[in-house]
């Protein structure tokens, strides 16, 4: 036992000792423990007593969590939003997607340019279709009145760790472990900020222009639970340059930003 114990007190982050929790109830016992508990609460710099490990986890695993549910698989169809603009339509009629990419008239333009609302006159032209197995109806939570509006931007699994992002542009990724949440923040001038979390914690900054994978390690804890959203601490410039940032490209772009 104490073998085992030296063992779980060397791992780096708490996310290593993850697939060690349901293993066997010896590796529950020692994970239980308040040494290990208590071990790992200081290396996150957390000052809140856990009766399990799990606990723990979970409490880690929370931060910038989506405050509202998430809504996956909904059937509909979907203007994404990009600063008062809609570049495309999605139509979801599980598990198939269609996305149309507007062309816009001159009259659509104008209407943009003046933040006039009239989304009638846009010009939808087939652009990508494709089958998808979980598909995040992204329910944009505004950062100015907290209301909701489904399907601001959209993220569809396509196989292993691939997915097509569908938000102010189309583009295709991978992402380091499957991904288990996709959050869309509104901000001010109906600005789309998304963000994906896999399994392991790790953070995808994914608005076009600010594309960045988050490590989740216990200093980018510490840092960001100062944050109200990743992107608060992406826009600090000095932020990106951290150990534990590190920017990442689309693997294929299938549509890119075209107001007129």
């Amino acid at each position: 036992m104490d073998l085992i114990y030296e063992i779980v007190l060397k791992f780096d982050s708490i996310h290593e000792l993850k697939s060690l929790y349901l293993i066997d109830k010896q590796w529950m016992r020692v994970l239980n423990s308040q040494q290990v508990i208590q071990h790992y609460s200081k290396m996150y710099d957390i000052d809140i007593q856990f009766a399990t490990f799990k606990q723990l986890v979970d409490y880690i695993d929370g931060l910038f969590l989506p405050d509202n549910s998430q809504f996956i698989n909904r059937n509909g169809t979907y203007q994404t939003h990009d600063n008062r603009y809609r570049p495309y339509q999605v139509h979801v009629q599980y598990p198939e997607v269609e996305i149309d990419k507007n062309h816009p008239s001159i009259i659509s333009y104008v209407c943009d340019l003046f933040y006039i609302i009239n989304h009638t006159n846009y010009n939808y032209k087939p652009l990508l279709s494709f089958k998808s197995d979980k598909i995040w109806v992204g329910a944009g939570l505004s950062d100015y009145d907290k209301s909701i509006t489904l399907g601001v931007s959209l993220l569809c699994h396509l196989i292993d760790n691939q997915y097509m992002y569908i938000g102010d542009i189309v583009y295709q990724w991978s992402s380091l472990y499957p991904i288990v949440y996709f959050v869309s923040i509104v901000g001010h001038n109906d600005v789309i900020y998304d963000y994906a979390i896999d399994n392991y914690g790790n953070i995808y900054t994914l608005s076009y222009g600010h594309m960045y994978i988050i490590y989740n390690t216990p200093k980018s804890y510490q840092v960001l639970k100062h944050y109200q959203y990743p992107y608060n601490f992406i826009y600090d410039k000095n932020n990106i340059n951290m150990e534990f940032v590190q920017s990442f490209a689309p693997d294929n772009i299938y549509g890119e930003q075209n107001r007129v």
